[in-house]
């Protein structure tokens, strides 16, 4: 009897000793869903979380209690499910199950950023699987007879059946590409800067022929933060990236008519942007029309459907009016000190995360806070560096 008792006693102490390592990797694969999978999908793969989640529930409630970020980040949930109430739209964005999705992830990777190491195990693993993605892409998408090289836009052909939009494919590269750089310069032994260099290759190559100049613009942002802070050791990224983009170039004027995407002329974004504020009142430019309201433009208005406004922080404001998008930008900035903290103490890669993704969603994308937003990669690009250096800043400080 004491013989099992001991076993048993054994078997619970192998279970419950790693469990911070079972929620890292169970976030860190739901994470990689943003590259492989639809949102339907994505939201329905979130159930396999619960019970890791809850296995680590103490861990999360001090998290909690310890994180006032966090707190901040509950009263800009509570004030966008509040705003659904006098909204009278029918969109699924901040309703219970979106808050409560959103608010246990984002306390878990502050939990997951308060283990030595573990938020960067995680970014590494996705810049990985952004690089395997894209190569993945790049083979298939022009393997088709349908599309050539210099012609048409890369799109994930992993996400949805026809693939991700162009420019979100180009977001996820440049993601992929300043984590690439801040891994390149970390770690010395040859093989894994080999690995890194030839990841980060593909993912700027990428991310050339995704020819988005919003995803193009938000890696440059992320690359100078990192070239701020990293000086002399970037040089082989920088080699590595001249490379790329001259292949890009190369394949531009010798099979395409060499305009590339400075010929495309205007995406629109300025005509959207003015449509929704000249169409906003004093009351909404204050409380917003709410989050459940919808904010689209018919075909007949500019000649052609617009199924979001393409600025996450014109979304905010839309939605949830001035108040609502001060409490994001506070919750951002909060962040971004912590990542600027993080950086003079030679960990620069938050900093250039957070610079990236911020840069990347003033162009493009759709409300920050919710797993149910489309397009919805705005919680990959943003909230996750900003929760797990939260996490990791904060047990610092400690």
């Amino acid at each position: 009897m004491e013989g099992g008792t001991m076993r048993l006693r054994g078997c619970f102490t192998v279970l419950w000793g790693p469990r911070e390592f079972y929620l890292a990797i169970a976030v860190g694969l739901w994470l990689g869903g943003y590259f492989f999978a639809s949102g339907w999908e994505h939201r329905q793969a979130f159930r396999w979380l619960l019970p890791i989640i809850f296995l680590n529930g103490d861990l999360l409630a001090k998290a909690f209690r310890e994180t006032r970020w966090l707190w901040l980040v509950t009263a800009l949930l509570g004030y966008q499910a509040l705003s659904r109430l006098w909204s009278g739209g029918s969109e699924q964005i901040s309703n219970p199950t979106d808050l409560a999705m959103v608010f246990l992830l984002l306390v878990a990777l502050v939990t997951i950023g308060r283990k030595e190491g573990a938020g960067a195990i995680i970014i590494g693993f996705l810049a990985i699987l952004c690089a395997g993605v894209t190569l993945y892409s790049l083979v298939v998408y022009y393997g088709e007879d349908s599309h050539q090289l210099a012609w048409h836009r890369l799109r994930n052909v992993l996400v949805y059946e026809e693939g991700l939009n162009a420019v979100l494919t180009g977001m996820l590269c440049a993601f992929g590409a300043v984590a690439a750089v801040w891994f390149l310069r970390r770690d010395d032994w040859w093989p894994f800067r080999g690995g890194w260099l030839l990841a980060l290759a593909v993912l700027v190559f990428g991310l050339m022929m995704a020819e988005s100049r919003g995803a193009l613009l938000s890696a440059g942002v992320g690359l100078t933060v990192l070239a701020f802070f990293l000086r002399r050791s970037i040089w082989p990224a920088v080699a590595t990236i001249g490379v790329s983009v001259a292949a890009y170039l190369v394949i531009l004027f010798s099979l395409g008519d060499g305009g590339g995407l400075m010929e495309r002329g205007s995406t629109g974004r300025v005509e959207i942007y003015k449509w929704f504020l000249e169409r906003t009142s004093l009351r909404d430019a204050v409380i917003g029309r709410g989050m459940s309201a919808e904010v689209t433009i018919a075909e007949e208005e500019l000649g052609w459907f617009v199924h979001h406004p393409h600025s996450a922080y014109l979304t905010q404001f839309l939605l949830t009016g001035v108040l609502g998008l001060g409490l994001m930008l506070l919750v951002i900035g909060w962040a971004s000190r912590s990542a600027l903290v993080e950086a003079r103490r030679k960990d620069a890669l938050w900093l250039a995360l957070l610079a990236s993704g911020t840069v990347a969603l003033i162009f493009d994308c759709g409300q920050m806070f919710s797993v149910y937003s489309a397009p919805r990669i705005e919680f990959l690009l943003v909230l996750v560096p900003a929760a797990l250096v939260i996490g990791k800043n904060g047990v610092e400080e400690q």
